[in-house]
């Protein structure tokens, strides 16, 4: 199976489950604000960043979910060595992230699916000079919310991201690829978050 049809197959999965709502739904229906800071791993595949090694980065959401469903909007930064170089590149860029929370979670966890949308900045030095060029990326994956305290979850997840540059010149083709994502991090909810808290 292609990189592209991982990426539109996690898409469609979402979608399914998010036509089910009304039978997952829980009783929670006001809105719950959060925010949430990790790190993340990026293992590149394919030709579209084939001179970057894999790297280790950040990312920062803001959060809005009610019952079942919670739409996040992002910033995500990782660093990449260039192979054969003795320079770095950085990949950086802004995102929106839906995520469908699953109904057999138990007291203490919540388990979720999501979606990744947005567009990637590949910038570096050379020379002196700052180069930046762009690609879109459209994925997704798994993930739970770990309870920790009242407010504030533990955050891991993986999933994979399909990746599409701008086109080329030359040939008017597009270079493709994708990246294997890791992630950790934590959420910080308002009164009791997004995912089931014990007790509260």
């Amino acid at each position: 199976m292609s990189t592209r049809r991982i990426a539109l197959a996690s898409l469609s999965s979402l979608a399914l489950l998010a036509s089910a709502a009304p039978l997952l739904a829980q009783q929670r229906q006001a809105p719950i604000f959060s925010i949430e800071g990790g790190a993340n791993f990026q293992a590149l595949r394919g030709n579209v960043y084939s001179d970057l090694n894999d790297g280790r980065g950040a990312e920062a959401l803001f959060t809005v979910g009610i019952s079942n469903f919670a739409l996040s909007a992002g910033y995500q930064r990782s660093w990449h060595d260039v192979a054969g170089e003795s320079r770095q590149a950085t990949l950086s860029g802004f995102f929106v992230e839906p995520r469908l929370a699953l109904p057999f979670a138990a007291s203490n966890f919540t388990p979720y699916l999501y979606g990744r949308g947005g567009l990637l900045e590949r910038a570096e030095s050379i020379g002196g000079t700052e180069v930046t060029s762009n690609a879109t990326q459209l994925g997704g994956g798994v993930g739970s919310l770990i309870f920790l305290a009242k407010g504030v979850q533990l955050n891991v997840g993986g999933g994979y991201q399909y990746l599409r540059a701008g086109r080329r010149i030359a040939d008017d083709t597009r270079a493709r690829g994708g990246a294997f994502v890791m992630r950790a991090g934590l959420t910080l909810g308002g009164s009791t978050g997004w995912a089931r808290d014990p007790g509260f």
